[in-house]
């Protein structure tokens, strides 16, 4: 009986052990954030900062996020350059009543 208590406690010893190195060899493989990742085809901030801008001339995030709370009311937490139609607006993040709301302001003067 004993011999056959260590024979099974070996046994799932060398599973666990064989399971642990398979999870290890994966580790590196596996993408746990896909939700973080830019896409292709989305515009990020640095890439329409870099485009040719010399003849439009653009408000900082300051003066959108000042605009947004002008026009809508609110309080502005966050702004973020975006271009939509060929044309650059900033998305704006806004709290008012507790709510929490995204607005578009025009980013050319």
């Amino acid at each position: 009986m004993k011999n056959r208590n260590h024979i099974l406690f070996a046994m799932t010893l060398s599973f666990f052990f064989v399971l642990d190195v398979e999870a290890s060899s994966f580790q590196n493989t596996i993408d746990f954030s896909p939700h973080f990742r830019i896409s292709p085809k989305k515009s990020t901030s640095l890439q329409i900062a870099k485009k040719d801008t010399s003849t439009v001339r653009l408000i900082s995030e300051a003066v959108a996020k000042k605009r947004a709370e002008a026009k809508y009311g609110g309080r502005a937490l966050s702004a973020k350059l975006f271009e939509a139609k060929g044309k650059l607006f900033y998305k704006v993040k806004m709290i008012k009543n507790g709510r929490i709301d995204f607005v578009k302001i025009p980013a050319e003067q």
